[in-house]
């Protein structure tokens, strides 16, 4: 977002904490300063202190340090504290005032930390939806997950592409079907009213409601849906699954239709959360491919063929997967090692590919790397990280489209905008519609990966359960048109300087977060700048429109917020 005035020209100030350490090391050679640079919150006339690592650190090396670093020219002043073993610095007002001033005109490219990965390609896959359904709340997580991390190394420079990968062919495929011409064809989701990926799924979840339990294992406990995938049938889905198989042109036109309606919607969705995708892969493009591939994992024994005929992994201690069914026809999960293996040849070729899925996809977790590091042969393998979420639960258990009537991302983003305590915070730049985006999105990453996320509706706009909540808030009241105005630096203001400061944490923190592919150590910080500045009661103008830029930087960063480089890939 771009403020109403005239922006002011700011050139790119390099960061000022590399600065110190830049100058750290060269006033104490290859053995470092023992000691760590700290952005304090409560030391008055401090803007860094650097904290000794040993005691007596301060008497002994304090005074040549404080030496080389008042001569720096972002130094306006080094101060020795050898009580406390530690040496204060405070900055040039100038430095702060420049910062400051990009900050308030939303300049925020100083800040991202831009060179952090710029040699580096990232593909990061995520959501994989079946195109049978609508997206629900187990989808938002991956999404939000996903999507932060991709935003993430494209902020820190990386080239990233954000992908997915369809579920269009498959036993969900031929139930959706089944369902349409039992239960509602010849209808459209227009002639019906309802938007098209509903429709699809309304479909799928009609026929699998009078479906017995699948007859062979797999998970069965953790999602009925993967378990049907290896079970036998003997019903209208598989037939017409067959059907599609040979080619037949009235089922494989229902199919395409079908997979249109879903996708549409789909999309209308994931426009509605600021998601979009540079690359989609479908599973039928890799089917006959996938065929070949298992004859050639059968052939090195990286996988076996079991008495009834069915292709499986070898026998672990967990178990094994089931990767054909005895009819021949390839499970999910040799469709998505086929996907993996095929692609990574030529696309994936050289990138660090991040693969999102929940933890009902334990098993293939565990056990896909081995068969795909056969397949290899010394070549390389991807995903080269699988990042694995727990499930979204509820008060009904784990939400999922086999479990019944799942909570759709339409729905709840419908009932935020909806809601008159999110339309109390919105304005004409923060619109309802990106509140209740950054609320959905943001719940998602301000919990451990691998935890799960225990969900309900009144979380979302309880700022004490939901960190994407208290940045919709801060980031809608910092943009209010009352604190518009020409940049207007302010370094002998301590709320000022505060902000400033806290801005030049972020090229690191990004950093971190993204070697440990974990959004979280870069969001707590920009979450505790908005908690912050939500409990000022009457902010300066130049504190909100410093607070303006440094929340666009952070929302940017983990996908809260558009990226204009993105945007013009």
């Amino acid at each position: 977002m771009s403020t109403d005035v005239n922006e002011v020209a700011v050139a790119a100030v390099p960061n000022l904490l590399d600065e110190l350490d830049r100058a750290l090391e060269r006033a104490t050679g290859d053995d470092g300063p023992l000691a760590s640079l700290v952005v304090p919150h409560n030391v008055p006339g401090c803007d860094v202190f650097l904290a000794g690592r040993r005691s007596g650190w301060a008497a002994e090396a304090g005074p040549a340090l404080g030496g080389a670093l008042t001569a720096h020219p972002a130094v306006r002043e080094a101060e020795l504290d050898p009580a406390r073993n530690r040496l204060l610095v405070r900055l040039a007002d100038e430095r702060v005032a420049a910062l400051g001033a990009a900050l308030e005109a939303v300049q925020v490219e100083p800040f991202l930390g831009r060179d952090v990965a710029t040699s580096e390609r990232f593909v990061v896959d995520y959501c994989d939806p079946n195109a049978t359904k609508a997206l629900h709340v187990g989808h938002l997580r991956t999404v939000a997950l996903g999507h932060a991390l991709g935003c993430l190394a494209a902020s820190c420079g990386a080239d990233v592409v954000h992908q997915t990968q369809i579920g269009d062919v498959g036993r969900q495929m031929g139930e959706a079907m089944a369902g349409y011409l039992e239960h509602f064809a010849p209808q459209t989701p227009e002639s019906a009213g309802v938007k098209s990926d509903h429709f699809v799924g309304a479909c799928y979840s009609r026929y699998v409601a009078d479906l017995a339990p699948p007859e062979v294992g797999g998970g069965a406990e953790r999602d009925p849906a993967l378990s049907r995938e290896d079970g036998s049938y003997d019903d209208l889905a598989e037939r017409l699954l067959e059907r599609l198989g040979a080619g037949d042109p009235e089922v494989v036109e229902l199919w395409r239709r079908m997979r249109e309606w879903a996708l549409r919607g789909h999309d209308a969705t994931l426009a509605r959360l600021g998601v979009i995708f540079d690359r989609v892969i479908y599973e039928v493009d890799f089917l006959a491919d996938t065929h070949a591939l298992t004859a050639t994992a059968l052939e090195q024994r990286l996988v076996r063929r079991s008495d009834d005929g069915a292709v499986v992994s070898h026998e672990r201690e967990d178990g094994h997967l089931l990767l054909h069914r005895p009819d021949g026809f390839p499970t999910t999960h040799m469709r998505c090692m086929g996907m993996w293996h095929l692609t990574g040849r030529d696309i994936l070729a050289g990138t660090t590919s991040l693969a999102l899925v929940g933890d009902e996809w334990e098993p293939l977790v565990q056990q896909g790397p081995a068969i795909l590091e056969g397949l290899a042969a010394g070549g390389e393998i991807h995903p080269t990280h699988w990042v694995v979420h727990g499930m979204v639960t509820s008060g009904r258990g784990a939400i999922k489209s086999s479990g019944g009537a799942p909570w759709l991302v339409d729905q709840l983003l419908d009932d935020l905008v909806a809601d008159a305590r999110l339309r109390a915070h919105a304005n004409e730049r923060a619109t309802p519609e990106r509140l209740a985006a950054v609320a959905a999105l943001g719940i998602c990453i301000d919990i451990h990966p691998r935890k799960a996320l225990p969900l309900e509706s009144e979380m979302l706009l309880d700022e004490r359960a939901n960190a994407g909540w208290t940045l919709a808030r801060a980031w809608a009241r910092a943009w209010d048109p009352t604190f518009d105005g020409a940049p207007a630096p302010h370094p002998d203001d301590a709320d000022y300087r505060s902000l400033v400061l806290r801005s030049q944490l972020h090229r690191r923190l990004a950093e971190r977060s993204l070697r440990a592919l974990d959004v979280r150590p870069l969001l707590g910080m920009h979450v505790h700048a908005a908690e912050w500045f939500l409990a000022q009661e009457d902010p300066s103008p130049s504190v909100a429109r410093a607070t303006r830029g440094l929340l666009e930087c952070g929302m940017r960063a983990v996908g809260l917020a558009p990226d204009p480089l993105r945007s013009e890939k």
